[in-house]
């Protein structure tokens, strides 16, 4: 039987589309946390690299307080290129078992970059060296991308991610 989305890419290209066309009147209604949760399940999806072995969970470490930690459990058990998410606290987890390390608080000036790793700041302000940096404005929310370091360490971003991207570093 043929998908009625041949293009699997495609549906989730809509969904981050139509996140950042929403995010006036999302605003309003969703707390910028839970667009930033969206956006980060989005972005490991069209990420490849990852070194998840076989029937292992993709593991997302939250640097973070509690609030935050709780708004990413919404990803725990949801799949991931045929892996499922598992969150984990970034103080309870070394950076060795961590797939992606998602930086939700001001505690690191730097990311910790290691190879398979996937690095996102959510932060107002910016995190040297990390791959993704999503950026909230007024009225819309961004991210931008780090190539040169995701590739140094073993990443690489799809086409329809680097073009939704603000800015491109590489």
């Amino acid at each position: 039987m043929q998908s009625l989305y041949p293009y699997q890419g495609l549906r989730w290209l809509c969904l981050i589309a139509a996140l950042a066309a929403a995010w006036p009147a999302a605003a309003r209604y969703a707390p910028k946390r839970d667009l930033e949760v969206a956006y980060v399940y989005n972005i490991l999806r069209f990420t490849t690299g990852f070194a998840v072995q076989e029937k292992q969970p993709l593991v997302v470490c939250i640097d973070g307080d509690q609030q935050a930690l709780h708004a990413f459990r919404a990803l725990d058990g949801r799949p991931v290129q045929g892996a499922p998410v598992d969150v984990r606290s970034y103080a309870a987890a070394r950076v060795t078992n961590c797939h992606a390390l998602v930086i939700a608080a001001p505690t690191l000036l730097q990311c910790p970059n290691a190879p398979g790793l996937l690095t996102i700041a959510t932060l107002d302000q910016p995190v040297r060296q990390c791959m993704i940096e999503l950026v909230a404005q007024p009225k819309k929310i961004g991210f931008r991308v780090d190539r040169d370091t995701a590739h140094a360490f073993g990443l690489e971003f799809s086409a329809t991610l680097l073009r939704l991207a603000q800015e491109v570093k590489g």
